[in-house]
């Protein structure tokens, strides 16, 4: 049905129009201009849409059409199939020119329908809307090619011989957008698909980050590489689920008691999200952070944090996924530098004892111990260090997975959770206290003691702590972003979970 606009919505039409004007010229791409023109679109008055779509049918085919609020994906990627443009069936209140709940009139049809009189970005558009349709059953597809539209065509810069360019209907349409995409406060970054696939994005604020193309046929030739990366990325989804899985399973035969916790959890009807997994080793040049951090890298996994726990003489560093919702991978190692001799020749024994090569696997990362251990060794080590007794007994594994406590429903509070674990009979560490850190360092953490397994050492089996269970609270940062990394001070308490649970 088409809207009924009133004098005093046509005097914000004008408004808006004429403060936008003295942007297009030098911040714009020419296009825009030329197709305001071509479309008839002016100042005097919010523009008949049937008119303007009689215009933009002889030139590409497309038209707009008016709606009523929010589009969800399905509707909106057909209408784009259909070479259809949604058009907001109101214009924002004059009192605020700069900001709209939702998308209005002036933001769809003065920003975005004079790009459709570029073909080869109104064919793009077709296309891509074809595609989106295709993927309607996959959520996280649909998430990424939201973003993709966002950074791209609601929200794109582009290089021109002239300098940096808008090149997105959402900045266009905007003269706050304007003069701050092209000023020196937002990070621009070069365009990358797999970037921009997994940039969140709020509709309520200036758009802090963006980015740029190359060129307008960096745009228009992209919907291949980007089926192929949604198809790559899926098929790297699954192999890291497997190997997630893997890990997982290995590490439950070591500590039967998380997945205790875990029924438990879910028993009460929570849903169990991880926010790091642990893993320890060596700084022996052949058993490095790095090393282990390949299996991670190579499913998109970035160094984010490095991290330096004097008390324990650790180094660590922590990687993340684009996807959030994977869990943190926290890698430490003991710093051979600051351990005994007898440390030292040990480490040394031990590489010698296993064939490297099997490092290239990543089932090396849950494959456990690949050299023969004496305990009197082990208690040895112990005296001295106990993550390196822990090593040296187990291997390579997941010392610990992280229950996130702030995606649990009930038992989003550390202390209502920990009182919820004890009263189910699970023992936390209570080293400097059941909770390390506070909201003021913006992470609490909490975790169960390792329990004693019996072990296959060279004289026989015996006892020992295997792995532990943690739980994490995160807090907002002055940004309003949750904080993500790790603090020292608390996590040396942590690694106490594996120490022994009784005298050697």
């Amino acid at each position: 049905m088409k809207p009924f606009f009133s004098s005093i919505d046509n005097q914000t039409w004008t408004l808006l129009f004429k403060k936008q004007s003295t942007l297009r010229e030098n911040q714009i791409i020419p296009e825009f201009a030329k197709g305001l023109e071509l479309l008839g679109i002016n100042e005097k008055e919010i523009p008949d849409l049937d008119l303007v779509n009689q215009k933009l049918r002889k030139l590409t085919g497309w038209s707009g059409e008016y709606v009523q609020g929010f589009v969800e994906a399905p509707q909106f990627f057909k209408m784009l199939s259909e070479k259809k443009f949604p058009i907001g069936s109101f214009i924002r209140d004059s009192k605020d020119l700069s900001y709209t709940p939702a998308p209005d009139v002036f933001h769809d049809l003065y920003g975005h329908l004079p790009f459709y009189t570029i073909p080869a970005y109104a064919d793009f558009c077709r296309d891509f809307g074809c595609y989106a349709l295709t993927q309607l059953s996959s959520i996280e597809k649909i998430e990424e090619l939201q973003r993709f539209f966002w950074f791209t065509i609601e929200f794109g810069l582009i290089k021109t011989k002239n300098g940096p360019r808008i090149f997105g209907a959402g900045i266009a349409s905007s003269f706050s957008e304007c003069a701050y995409a092209l000023s020196e406060k937002p990070q621009v970054l070069p365009f990358d698909l797999m970037k921009i696939c997994n940039q969140d994005f709020r509709i309520d604020l200036i758009q802090d980050k963006l980015f740029i193309l190359e060129d307008s046929n960096q745009l228009y030739t992209c919907l291949e590489n980007l089926k192929k990366f949604q198809e790559r990325k899926m098929e790297n989804q699954l192999k890291l689920d497997h190997f997630f899985d893997n890990m997982w399973k290995d590490y439950c035969s070591l500590n039967p008691q998380a997945q205790k916790v875990f029924t438990t959890l879910t028993n009460v009807g929570e849903k169990v999200m991880n926010d790091h997994i642990a893993f320890r080793t060596f700084s022996h040049p052949r058993l490095t952070i790095d090393h282990l951090a390949e299996h991670f890298l190579k499913y998109g996994y970035v160094l984010v944090g490095n991290y330096k726990f004097k008390e324990k003489k650790l180094n660590a560093k922590h990687y993340e996924h684009p996807d959030s919702s994977r869990p943190k991978v926290f890698i430490s190692e003991l710093d051979l530098d600051q351990t005994s001799p007898f440390i030292k020749q040990v480490v040394q024994n031990m590489v010698s004892d296993f064939d490297l090569s099997k490092m290239n696997s990543e089932e090396f990362m849950y494959s456990g111990r690949p050299w023969s251990a004496s305990y009197e060794t082990y208690k040895k080590i112990a005296l001295e260090s106990e993550y390196a007794a822990w090593v040296y007994a187990h291997g390579f594994r997941p010392n610990h997975f992280t229950v996130y406590i702030n995606h649990l429903k009930q038992l989003n509070d550390i202390k209502k959770l920990n009182a919820f674990l004890k009263e189910h009979g699970f023992p936390l560490n209570s080293s400097g206290g059941e909770i390390k850190g506070s909201e003021k360092e913006l992470l609490e953490q909490s975790s169960t003691m390792a329990n004693e397994i019996s072990v296959s050492f060279n004289e026989g089996y015996f006892n020992i702590p295997a792995c532990y269970y943690e739980f994490a609270k995160r807090y907002k940062k002055a940004d309003g972003q949750l904080f993500q990394g790790f603090i020292a001070g608390s996590a040396d308490k942590i690694f106490e979970s594996t120490d022994q649970l009784s005298k050697i």
